[in-house]
């Protein structure tokens, strides 16, 4: 298959916006901004996710596609307790 829309199932295959705006330092950007890239990069994390399963499973249907990435972002597989190193801990209670 190829990589034009053509092929697309239910939007999987589509290409996913790219962050090219992002400069060196964080402080440019406003919270509002910085929010957008965080759901920009969720979006793009799933696409990634579905194209993986797409490259093994060609065969798969867009029902299926879309099982899997709602299993991997609720299972978190290889970061169970989220992406930041060190130890868990409870969160105080406001």
């Amino acid at each position: 298959m190829t990589a034009d829309s053509s092929d697309d199932v239910d939007g999987w295959r589509r290409t996913a916006p790219v962050v090219d705006e992002l400069p060196l330092v964080d402080a440019e950007l406003s919270p509002a901004r910085r929010l957008e890239i965080v759901f920009e990069l969720f979006e793009v994390g799933g696409r990634m996710r579905a194209q993986r399963h797409l490259r093994d499973r060609p065969e798969a249907d867009a029902a299926e596609v879309d099982a899997v990435v709602r299993r991997w972002r609720a299972e978190r597989p290889g970061a169970p307790m989220g992406d930041v190193g060190g130890r868990v801990r409870a969160r105080p209670a406001r």
